[in-house]
């Protein structure tokens, strides 16, 4: 029979290698550096090193990470949810710290589209508007992206939500890239990086997606693309229905558009 220990959290009789009363470690040895940054790293974090290897393997395997998604573990991985929006608030922690404007970065790749000056008005504030809620519409655009693969890939047999992981995966992991490429647009002021950032984000999307699903690769390839131009025809649908509401709410609108 064990011999039984006093608590050093809550000072109580207790056996074995946890407390039985309020889950405090015992026998638990003297500071080391490890135990320190160990903590640390679980403070900071919240995720132990399931954040780390969420990285990792999203970066070198990413179809074992779906699969373990979808297949039930959820503990081995950060969720697809959870991940985007870690990644979409360092992404915009370090535009903030950059002090990059969205609404900027975006308009210089506008300005090279022949446009008269209110299509280029409007199209600042549209660009200001998203970059003022980025987070909130990059959520809002990622059930159209959800929805043209699952229509185009409905014969597999996974649901909307088992499709979701892919998307959430496959759109969060691209944004150190952008990360990398801010720092090339805040040095050089070069627009042609925001053309990378969206390039390198749906190329990714477009490689999972094809690794993911079984069948064959260069089928499901040029099947990935159509979904993803699917999802943008989608939402520039429900987007041309918003501004048409908002036009007959707000006719100003359409008198600068003409003029």
């Amino acid at each position: 029979m064990e011999n039984s220990t006093l608590c050093i959290n809550c000072e109580k009789s207790t056996v074995g290698k946890f407390c039985h009363h309020c889950g405090q470690k015992q026998g638990v040895s003297r500071l080391t550096w490890y135990s320190i940054f160990g903590e640390l790293q679980k403070r900071i974090f919240g995720f132990d090193n399931n954040y780390l290897r969420t990285v990792k393997d999203l970066t070198i395997r990413p179809q074992a990470v779906i699969n373990s998604i979808i297949e039930g573990n959820r503990v081995k991985y950060v969720g697809p949810v959870g991940y985007y929006f870690v990644m979409l608030t360092i992404y915009i922690l370090v535009m903030s710290i950059l002090d990059i404007d969205m609404a900027e970065m975006m308009g210089y790749v506008h300005s090279s589209i022949n446009e008269d000056e209110s299509q280029r008005a409007m199209q600042m504030q549209l660009n200001q508007y998203i970059g003022d809620n980025f987070r909130l519409t990059a959520f809002l655009m990622m059930p159209f992206f959800i929805l043209g693969v699952w229509i185009i890939f409905k014969n597999k047999g996974y649901n909307f939500l088992e499709t979701s992981v892919i998307n959430f995966y496959g759109q969060a992991h691209p944004l150190w890239a952008s990360i990398v490429f801010m720092f090339v647009y805040k040095i050089t002021g070069d627009s042609t990086s925001f053309f990378v950032m969206s390039f390198i984000t749906y190329f990714y999307l477009v490689i999972i997606i094809t690794a993911f699903y079984k069948g064959n690769k260069l089928w499901n390839f040029i099947k990935a693309i159509i979904s993803l131009v699917l999802g943008l025809v989608l939402l520039m649908i429900l987007a041309m229905l918003i501004g048409f509401i908002a036009a007959i709410i707000n006719p100003e609108m359409m008198k600068g558009f003409a003029g």
